[in-house]
């Protein structure tokens, strides 16, 4: 591994990370992956759904696609993170849920939005490990069963 100072490269000083984790140096963000789930997690109501009540509803979305954080704190004392999330193009953020290790649903969060940016504020205690999804939509309504993305 090597040093390289802020702003060297030019093609860093345009990079922006999708997910960070701020006011909270504490806090690990340990994983970022997709659902296990992706068609399972969140349901969708009417697309005049606002984002708060994404995560109830019976209409089916197969163009949904979900994102696992995970995140920890590493040295045993309380923190208060805030999770910022780069708007990505050509996907719609619906919901942020809290979910346990196997990505049941356990609470919706609230989200703040300003601009591009979305941010989700966490309570969090010593070691205490917290996963986070994400689902995102990508515009396409359905009800039937999913579609393979495989060609057999």
């Amino acid at each position: 591994m090597r040093y390289v100072p802020e702003f060297s490269i030019p093609a860093l000083q345009y990079h922006r990370h999708p997910f960070s984790v701020e006011d909270a140096p504490n806090v690990i963000l340990e994983t970022i992956k997709r659902g296990e789930k992706d068609f399972d997690s969140c349901d969708v109501q009417e697309a005049t759904t606002s984002a708060n009540d994404c995560c109830t509803g019976s209409t089916r979305v197969n163009s949904r696609a979900t994102i696992v954080l995970r995140l920890f704190e590493a040295y045993g004392g309380h923190a208060r993170p805030t999770v910022k999330i780069q708007s990505l193009e050509g996907l719609d953020l619906k919901c942020v849920c809290r979910v346990n290790v196997l990505e049941d649903k356990i609470e919706q969060l609230e989200v703040l939005r300003d601009g591009d940016e979305l941010t989700v504020g966490l309570g969090m205690r010593g070691f205490e490990i917290v996963t986070l999804m994400l689902c995102y939509e990508s515009g396409e309504q359905t009800t039937g069963e999913k579609e393979s993305w495989e060609e057999v």
